[in-house]
């Protein structure tokens, strides 16, 4: 369980430094609304990491609570973004991740096919 908790806030960590620069992490679009579809596969990957820990509660509740605490996040990360020169908040943004994480949680509870791929050990240490 430590290790879940980990990667979500390591997610968690890169997005901030990602997001509080004055210049954009991705200097260009490569297509129109680019940027959104990385906004919402950034807060989908830390959804993905956030209901995988485990609550001892049904998915559902996983899934609901991963969202809300991602949207939230990203949120807070756009409010973050309007004190930065050259930087603005936009609503959209914030749409983008909330989209991004409630999509990427509900494939994780939703579909065994993508949660094995998920939980797939790459490396199996002795004990």
């Amino acid at each position: 369980m430590t290790a879940k908790i980990l990667w979500a806030f390591i997610t968690a960590f890169i997005i901030y430094v990602c997001s509080g620069g004055n210049e954009l992490s991705i200097p260009f679009n490569l297509f129109y609304g680019s940027d959104k579809l990385m906004h919402a596969l950034a807060y989908g990957l830390l959804a993905t990491f956030i209901v995988r820990i485990p609550f001892n509660k049904p998915l559902i509740y996983n899934l609901i609570f991963a969202t809300l605490l991602a949207s939230i996040y990203g949120l807070f990360n756009e409010f973050r973004q309007s004190y930065i020169p050259s930087r603005e908040f936009e609503i959209y943004d914030g749409v983008s991740n909330a989209i991004g994480a409630f999509i990427a949680s509900s494939f994780y509870t939703g579909s065994n096919r993508y949660r094995s791929l998920i939980e797939l050990k790459l490396f199996y240490i002795k004990k």
